[in-house]
This record gives structure tokens, C-alpha cells and sequence, in this order.
């Protein structure tokens, strides 16, 4: 799409007002439009601001208004500035339903993005789908995903292809002669609706390519010691982990692994949410030489996009290293992108309409295409896997253009 290219090369769009509106408080639209009084898109945000998963959303905002702010200081879109209609949904499904219905009931937006605790999701999606609104969220069960539902759209790779993924890149690691050929795998998953489905997916996947799981455990988002759970996995004796584990969750993780005597040469695969910067360097810090973490986003790499994404969220006044950054600031992207290709105003209806044929690598901030069509809205297709290198102090990329393959892709 040629809308994010020509927001950063610096082309002015027609008419615009420079700058973001963050509101927390408007006056109801009617009419379902998705625009304003004032003559701007309007766009709702749900994400957990005081809940379990609040260190990964966090971030996810910052990166959000970031893309929203740079769309907007390049003009807006189609000579319109976008506005954000932010709320909290703790990690709460009844507090997330809460929510999405004061966004379309009384703000009447666009779209509705953020939503990265699958606790939350499930409950909104009937009501989405009876409004017809989308749904651009982050952390899907892949059971939202598989059939297609006509709503939901994952703006990060989703958990499951993720999962299936992390099976793939330890199978190449078979062939570079790092595994056995039938290596022992131990399982972590969190106990949530995409933590299931992610085990619902790896366990069959993993079998069929011929792993022996020697020990799945499991716990919750947040909690307060992992100890249990990793001494049972240090017990097993694996060759291999795979663990699904936001930053805050897997520093203590890792703590607990080490303390259990894995050992650290283990091969350790995580999802996106553990492949920030400093989650990368805190586990290599505990001495474990082969934790990996998948990432549809590249936040420091040469492609626009990516110098694109850096320059956006330090003028936003965040950190581009940051987990969950660059799939908040991909949400943002793929908004205004959809907006500019809706016109204006855009209503519900015809946003949603729009996304629906939405295919970009977003100037290549993503390492492969976001794919929404009438088969599928798992959206990035690509990951990189990514460490921690201490001789060069920064994330390195192990394996790059990894494309995404069985259950959800």
C-alpha cells in the first residue's frame, strides 16, 4: 500500500491538523460514521492499563500513538486527523465488553484496537459482531481465528502460527545437528484462552514432526512464583523448551528455571511477547545461551519502515526497544493505512469492509506481509527469531524471513 510509504516520505495529505487527540471525554456522534463533530476519525483502544498483563499493553499504547501521531503530523488522513477513544479493560471480559460498547454506542468509532489479554476477548466478540465493528487485536485465541471470523483481526502473528512456528525453528535446528533427531520437549503455557489454544496447537504439531513432549505445565499470567513449574521441566530432562511468557513473567521464569537447574544450553522458543530488548538480555544475563523469541516486527532494522517505526516512537517519547512496541505501532499503522484507503467518514460498516482486503508489510516494518482476506485474518505471515548478543550488546536476529506454517496459516 503505498499510504504509509507516503506519510513518511513526508507528503502532506489534503487540508489535516498536526498532532494527536488522545480523548477521554466526547460528545456522543451519531449516525454511526466513525468521525467526529469536529470533523476527525474517531477509533476506539482497548488494552489492560491495570491488570495482569499491563507491562506488555503498556507498551502496545505507546506504540499505537506513535503511528497515530506521525499519521497526523503528516497531514492526517485524507486532510482528517485520527483520534483516540482510549480505555482500560484490566484484563477483565466483562470490564472489555464494558468498554467496546461505550466505544460504539456512544462514540460511534471506526474500529475498535489493542486487546492484548485473551481473558477479555471472547466476551466482546459476539457484541462485535452484532454491531459489525473490527476488531484489530493483538493477542487472539486461535480458536477466534479458525474458522474465520468476520470481525476479529490479528494484528500480531497469531499465538497459535507463532506456536507452530517455534516448532519449525527447532526442527532447523535438527538439521543444523543442534537437536537429536527426536528431541525431548517440555511445554509452558499460560492457563488463558491463548495459552490453550496455543497448546492446542504445538502439542499435535509437535508429535506429528516427531518430538516427544516429556511435560506440559502450566500456570497463570502473573503468578506469583513458577518454581512448580520449572522444577518439573528441569526434571524432565529436556532437550528443548517452549514456552508462551510476557516479559515480566519470564525475567521470573527464568530466575526459577535457573535456580531448577535447567540447563543452560537448552534451547528455550518464546512468542512475541517475550522478544523485547531487555527480555532478551535479562534471560541471556541468567547465563542461558539459546532463548529465542518470535517477532512479525522490525524494530531496529535498515528497511523505511523500520527507521520509520524508531524515529515515531522517539518522538512520541518512547523507547522502540520495548516488547509489544512494534505490534502496537503496526496497529496504528494498519489503521491509518485503512482509513486512507475508506475515505472519509468511515463508517463501521465500510471500515470493516476495507480491512478485510488489507495486504502490506507496512514499508517493511514487517518481515513479511499482513495478510486480512476472506480465508484468513491471522495477518503477519513472517517472523523473525530473535537473541540477545552480548558481544555486540543488542538483539540479533538468529533466523530471519521465517514464514509462518501449520495450524492458522
Amino acid at each position: 500500500m503505498k499510504s504509509s510509504s507516503a506519510r513518511r516520505g513526508g507528503r502532506m495529505f489534503t487540508g489535516g491538523c498536526l498532532g494527536l487527540a488522545l480523548v477521554t471525554a466526547l460528545t456522543a456522534c451519531g449516525g454511526g460514521s466513525g468521525s467526529s463533530a469536529n470533523g476527525s476519525y474517531e477509533i476506539g483502544v482497548v488494552v489492560d492499563q491495570s491488570g495482569p498483563v499491563r507491562s506488555v499493553s503498556a507498551p502496545q499504547l505507546v506504540g499505537i500513538k506513535a503511528a497515530i501521531a506521525e499519521a497526523n503530523a503528516a497531514g492526517g488522513v485524507n486532510g482528517h486527523k485520527i483520534e483516540l477513544v482510549v480505555r482500560d479493560d484490566a484484563s477483565d471480559a466483562a470490564k472489555g465488553v464494558a468498554a467496546f460498547r461505550e466505544l460504539v454506542d456512544r462514540y460511534h468509532v471506526s474500529a475498535v484496537t489493542g486487546f492484548t489479554s485473551s481473558t477479555s476477548i471472547p466476551g466482546v466478540v459476539n457484541f462485535a459482531k452484532q454491531s459489525k465493528v473490527a476488531m484489530l487485536a493483538a493477542g487472539v485465541p486461535g480458536n477466534l481465528l479458525n474458522p474465520v471470523n468476520p470481525v476479529v483481526f490479528s494484528t500480531n502473528a497469531s499465538i497459535n502460527a507463532q506456536g507452530t512456528g517455534g516448532v519449525d525453528y527447532l526442527k532447523s535446528l535438527i538439521a543444523d545437528g543442534q537437536l537429536p533427531a527426536k528431541p525431548k520437549l517440555a511445554l509452558f503455557y499460560y492457563s488463558s484462552p491463548a495459552g490453550e489454544s496455543w497448546k492446542s496447537a504445538v502439542e499435535p504439531y509437535a508429535k506429528a514432526q516427531g518430538f516427544d513432549i516429556v511435560t506440559e505445565q502450566t500456570a497463570a499470567v502473573g503468578a506469583a512464583s513458577y518454581s512448580a513449574a520449572m522444577q518439573a521441566i528441569a526434571s524432565s530432562q529436556p532437550d528443548a523448551i517452549m514456552i508462551t511468557a510476557a516479559e515480566t513473567d519470564l525475567i521470573n521464569m527464568a530466575k526459577s528455571a535457573q535456580a531448577s537447574g535447567v540447563d543452560p544450553k537448552t534451547p528455550i522458543v518464546n512468542y512475541s511477547f517475550g522478544s523485547g530488548a531487555s527480555a532478551l538480555r535479562a534471560v541471556a544475563d541468567l547465563g542461558f545461551q539459546h532463548y529465542v523469541a518470535s517477532a512479525p516486527f522490525d524494530a531496529g532494522g535498515d528497511a523505511p519502515g523500520s527507521k520509520a517505526y524508531v524515529d515515531a516512537v522517539k518522538k512520541a517519547g518512547g523507547d522502540p526497544a520495548t516488547v509489544m512496541v512494534p505490534e502496537g505501532y503496526a496497529q496504528g499503522q494498519i489503521i491509518a493505512d485503512t482509513l486512507e484507503k475508506c475515505g472519509y467518514p468511515c463508517s463501521a460498516d465500510k471500515f470493516l469492509k476495507t480491512v478485510s482486503t488489507f495486504n502490506s508489510d507496512l514499508d517493511k516494518h514487517a518481515f513479511g506481509p499482513v495478510v486480512f482476506d476472506a480465508d484468513q485474518h491471522t495477518g503477519p505471515t513472517t517472523v523473525a527469531f530473535l537473541t540477545w548478543d552480548a558481544t555486540k550488546n543488542a538483539t540479533t536476529t538468529v533466523k530471519g524471513g521465517f514464514k509462518l506454517a501449520g495450524p492458522s496459516h
